[in-house]
């Protein structure tokens, strides 16, 4: 039964019992003549009258619902404002909120980063087991043989491999690529070496080995590689990317090696037909695990590129759509109208289709409908599905997008994300602590800003939002899905604050509502020269505690010699911690506090750093510095810091 008889079908169905529905269907069919009427016109007239039938029943139903619905209103909003907040919301007090100890809030930053990383283990293995399934179930092999049971187990692991990696998505950029290389990448060609070796096995039935064999063989290649990757692959791989970067030579010299060993490969396989397949699964999972490190390691990437993929699909599907519509719909006109013409309205369509998707998805993630990490899992999950599908359409014969096997795995993707969804929605609870930090800096081209942000964000975005003023040092790590969609649609002028009452509208609506998966968003102000120093100030008073990265200050830096100023006229040193190295000039530090030589820094902590920060120690010594008294709210800062003009120096906060 096609689509047109089941409309119509539901059409007889409605109005049987409705003499007005037959009255008004009667003369709307004579209207139309039977000579003119095209096939199936019928059925689209049914159709229309149900739907018509179906909006005046809904009208009607509205009215008498309104009244319910406003008697509803009123009476929850009496109930509300007779409870107290505690019987009404049954938020915790905020004394017993900011009474936490700092052991406290520390066991619980890492119990959450527990539970989100079981969560995220979870929606890994639902996906890996349900597709891995439908392989071996597809495929029709037979379990109950060691061939069969190691192509299930080796379908597990290349699934595992793909989407494990959405695990370590809340880590830095450094430990991200140390976890995926010790862990995910030997996994990975682990995975393409076994899938080349149980091909050959299946499909040279001459030169099968005995099952048992086949098993050992797999097995010890599967231990061997993960094995040796554990502790040789990221060394091996970080000494070739040292190599390459001496010298261009160099990097000619590996490509070369590539392309022998390739041929020497190619040549072997006319004598070892097995080792071809060996060969070509290895080639899949490198590519794979290349474009894993490439895509995942880099935050700005996570983000950015989905927004292009969604942005573009969009843009060339209603561009097509648009297209062929006008030239299949009504041929007339698209030859009056000329072809330019109408590629001409359809890219028009496209733009406003790309841009409507990208403004929404930023629409969406400032309303907090998902959260940066779960914008980036989503999208990764998604990406996985599509590069198996890729693989199985490029490496199996008669495979098309529309196969069972791969609105399978579509269908298990949506299982994952949806369990992920749930989990997230309804088994993980924010901590109520929101501890604002403040982050100070001396603005550098060496991007320790950026390595400073990715460990502050690993850890104190579980308890609280970060706050800073935006520079050029760390506006990449900064990105976020609503940013990236206002560059794309040639709005990202809107970010920046243009002048003092912008400024405070900004820091009384500051964000500092947890996101769905329980993490606080980081608040950046992009502010002018003239309006930088005002913003610190007003922070200054709205923050429960302060890091100051002085990793590479001296004397002529006066932005920060500024910053060192309001600290201890603000009374804020007691909650600040210091980041210094041995390039901080501490004289110049000590002058800018107006403290006499080899006097001790008044901070709440001093942290040494040597190449790179630690985070868990900077974490642990800011909590230590938390306070047990509630700071003041946005509009209470304003007040107290004033809401007339300051007068500042415009130096540059470069300087």
């Amino acid at each position: 039964m096609d689509v047109s008889c089941l409309l119509g079908l539901c059409a007889a169905l409605a109005q049987a019992p409705l003499d007005a529905g037959q009255a008004i269907a009667a003369p709307l069919a004579s209207t139309t003549p039977a000579t003119q009427a095209p096939q199936g016109g019928d059925a689209l007239q049914d159709a229309g009258n149900f739907i018509f039938l179906i909006g005046a029943l809904c009208v009607l139903l509205a009215q008498v619902l309104t009244v319910r619905v406003v008697r509803g209103y009123g009476s929850k909003m009496r109930r509300l404002m007779n409870e107290s907040s505690q019987q009404a919301f049954g938020a915790p007090a905020p004394d017993s909120v900011q009474a936490w100890p700092a052991d406290r809030v520390l066991r619980a930053i890492e119990a959450k980063r527990r539970e989100m990383l079981w969560v995220l283990m979870g929606v890994v293995a639902v996906f890996s087991l349900s597709a891995s399934a439908l392989l071996v179930v597809a495929s029709e092999t037979d379990m109950r043989t060691p061939l069969g049971l190691a192509y299930g187990v080796v379908s597990l692991l290349a699934f595992v491999a793909l989407t494990g990696p959405v695990v370590l998505l809340g880590l830095s950029a450094a430990h991200f690529a140390q976890r995926y290389w010790t862990w995910f990448a030997p996994a990975t060609l682990a995975a393409g070496a076994l899938q080349g070796i149980l091909i050959s096995a299946s499909d040279d039935e001459g030169a099968v080995p005995p099952d048992v064999a086949v098993a050992l063989v797999l097995a010890a290649l599967l231990m061997g590689a993960v094995l040796w990757g554990r502790h040789r692959l990221a060394r091996v791989s970080a000494r070739i990317g040292a190599w390459r970067a001496a010298g261009r030579w160099r990097t000619a010299a590996l490509v070369l090696g590539g392309l022998l060993a390739v041929v020497v490969v190619v040549g072997l396989s006319s004598v070892f037909p097995a080792l071809a397949r060996l060969a070509f699964g290895l080639l899949i999972g490198g590519v794979v695990v290349l474009v894993c490190h490439y895509t995942l390691v880099d935050r700005v990437r996570r983000i950015v590129a989905p927004l292009m993929a969604v942005g573009t699909f969009a843009a060339i599907f209603t561009g097509l759509l648009a297209f062929m519509a006008l030239q299949a719909a009504a041929p007339a006109f698209a030859s009056w109208l000329g072809g330019s013409a109408a590629a001409a309205v359809a890219l028009l369509a496209a733009g406003l289709v790309g841009n409507f998707v990208l403004s929404w998805i930023g629409l969406a993630y400032e309303q907090k409908v998902f959260s940066d990490a779960q914008f980036q899992i989503f999208s990764w999950m998604i990406g996985a599905c599509a590069i198996v599908v890729l693989i199985n359409t490029v490496t199996v014969g008669n495979s098309h997008l529309l196969d069972p096997v791969h609105l399978g795995l579509m269908g298990c993707t949506v299982l994952a994300l949806a369990a992920y969804w749930a989990l997230v929605r309804y088994g993980v609870a924010p901590l109520p602590t929101n501890r604002r930090l403040l982050v100070l800096r001396v603005f550098s081209a060496e991007h320790r800003g950026e390595q400073l942000m990715e460990e502050l964000e690993e850890r104190w975005r579980y308890i609280g939002p970060l706050m800073l003023i935006g520079g050029t040092d760390v506006a990449m790590r900064t990105i976020d899905p609503a940013k990236a969609a206002n560059f794309m649609r040639r709005r990202l002028q809107d970010i920046c604050v243009p002048n003092q009452f912008a400024l405070h509208k900004r820091i009384a609506a500051l964000d500092e509502q947890p996101d769905p998966d329980g993490r606080y968003r980081v608040n950046e102000f992009f502010c002018t020269n003239d309006l930088w120093q005002e913003a610190v100030a007003i922070l200054l008073a709205y923050s429960d505690a302060i890091v100051l990265d002085l990793s590479e200050f001296t004397a002529d830096r006066s932005g920060t010699t500024h910053e060192l100023g309001l600290l201890k006229t603000t009374d804020a040193l007691a909650r600040t911690v210091f980041i210094v190295s041995e390039r901080t000039d501490l004289d110049a530090v000590r002058a800018a506090l107006k403290l006499p030589a080899g006097s001790p820094l008044p901070a709440g902590r001093v942290v040494q750093v040597e190449r790179s920060h630690d985070g868990g120690l900077l974490v642990e010594a800011l909590v230590q510095c938390l306070g047990p008294i509630a700071m003041p709210s946005p509009a209470a800062a304003l007040l107290e810091n004033g809401c007339a003009p300051t007068v500042v120096d415009t130096a540059s906060r470069n300087a």
